[in-house]
């Protein structure tokens, strides 16, 4: 069943889908920050700050989306 918008919070259309996709925006600079990659990971895979920077981005993304569910946010999303 889909989220009513406006139903939670007069200012976020989806509310909840918006506060689930909180952790997914937040996970990505704690990991970076607490270097909770092994530097074995860091050496074999010179990519991951690229990773994190896109785990990032998708959090963001969808955050915005769902908050506001306006065209811009949906492309962001679709495209994160």
């Amino acid at each position: 069943r889909a989220e009513s918008n406006y139903a939670v919070h007069d200012s976020v259309a989806e509310f909840w889908n918006s506060v689930s996709s909180v952790p997914i925006s937040l996970a990505a600079p704690a990991i970076y920050a607490h270097n909770a990659v092994p530097r074995r990971i860091w050496a074999e895979i010179g990519k991951v700050r690229t990773m994190l920077a896109l785990v990032f981005l998708i959090g963001i993304g969808s955050v915005y989306f769902h908050a506001t569910l306006s065209v811009v946010g949906q492309i962001i999303d679709e495209m994160t």
